[in-house]
């Protein structure tokens, strides 16, 4: 007879923390700018540099989904850097550490800074009032 246990989903895998992220970055810029006339490379370019598909550069540079040492070692190493432990997190890790008031995904989403800004919630555009002429300009 055979058991059947229905796990949760295993956590493998790491992600860049913010450290290795600067590294990546740093390195990246300085390539850049030694061969690429200053300008970031494309992800079709990193993907050949770094012989990862775009799928997987995807996933390491946006930090919420997790992918292998051996990927993270492997992109590090396209830029001539080595990859320490201070480079990347276990993401069960960072969830473990997180406090009961805060989402778990916010904290692990955390680890990488892309310059990205939250500007806070937008207003409520749905209904405008009083602009029925601007309305019927955009309209049309």
């Amino acid at each position: 007879m055979v058991k059947s246990s229905r796990r949760g989903k295993r956590k493998r895998g790491v992600r860049l923390s913010s450290q290795g992220w600067e590294r990546l970055q740093t390195a990246q810029a300085q390539r850049a700018a030694e061969h690429n006339d200053r300008q970031p490379y494309t992800l079709e370019v990193l993907a050949q540099i770094t012989r990862l598909s775009i799928n997987t550069l995807t996933k390491v540079r946006s930090g919420k989904a997790s992918v292998d040492r051996q990927t993270i070692a492997d992109y590090f190493e396209a830029f001539g850097l080595t990859l320490t432990p201070e480079d990347y997190v276990h993401p069960e890790a960072v969830e473990d550490d997180c406090p009961p008031s805060v989402p778990k995904v916010a904290i692990a989403n955390e680890q990488i800074t892309t310059g990205q800004v939250d500007w806070g919630e937008a207003p409520d555009v749905s209904i405008f009032h009083g602009r029925t002429e601007e309305l019927a300009t955009l309209e049309t």
